[in-house]
């Protein structure tokens, strides 16, 4: 009787634990990782959106700032120091 009720318990979590993978497999899938992609490609929007909304508010202090420290070209020198990346969307 004792050995019956080790086998029925066994298989039981057999099949508990194959529909639990059966239904995170299938329910849940890739989108974790499809929900960290879209966190960072926010991150990068929004700081694109902050960056526009700086240069077309003209903040005189901040707006100051970017036109003396923006490199314009790749042969400016100061392209060496920072590169501002997240502009090239603007």
């Amino acid at each position: 009787m004792a050995e019956k009720r080790n086998i029925i318990l066994f298989s039981v979590i057999i099949v508990m634990s194959l529909s639990y993978w059966a239904f995170s497999s299938l329910l849940i899938g890739d989108k974790p990782l499809t929900i960290l992609e879209l966190e960072d490609q926010q991150t990068d929007l929004n700081e694109n959106l902050i960056s526009a909304q700086i240069l077309a508010s003209q903040l005189d202090r901040v707006y100051t700032l970017f036109q003396e420290n923006l490199a314009l070209s790749q042969a400016d020198s100061l392209a060496d120091d920072a590169s501002l990346p997240f502009l090239n969307g603007l």
